[in-house]
C-alpha cells in the first residue's frame, strides 16, 4: 500500500464514499437495513454532490475556504 501516490489514496477515498453512498442510498432512514442484492444501477446521493463540490474548492483554491465552496454547491 504504501507504493500508492497521495492522489491515489485520495481518488481511492473518494471513489469508496461514493460507491457507498449509492449501495447505502436506497437504507436511509431505514431502522435497520434488511437483506438486500446491490442495485444494477446506483446514483449517488447529494452526500457525494457536496462532497465532491468541496473537493473541487480545494483543488481551486488551495484552500478551505466557506464562499468558495458555497459557489461550487
Amino acid at each position: 500500500m504504501d507504493s500508492l501516490s497521495r492522489e491515489d489514496r485520495i481518488v481511492g477515498c473518494l471513489l469508496g464514499g461514493a460507491l457507498g453512498d449509492a449501495i447505502g442510498a436506497q437504507f436511509e432512514g431505514c431502522p435497520r437495513a434488511p437483506d438486500f442484492e446491490i442495485p444494477s444501477e446506483l446514483q449517488i446521493t447529494d452526500d457525494t454532490q457536496l462532497t465532491l463540490a468541496t473537493c473541487e474548492s480545494i483543488v481551486e483554491t488551495g484552500a478551505v475556504d466557506p464562499e468558495s465552496i458555497a459557489n461550487h454547491l
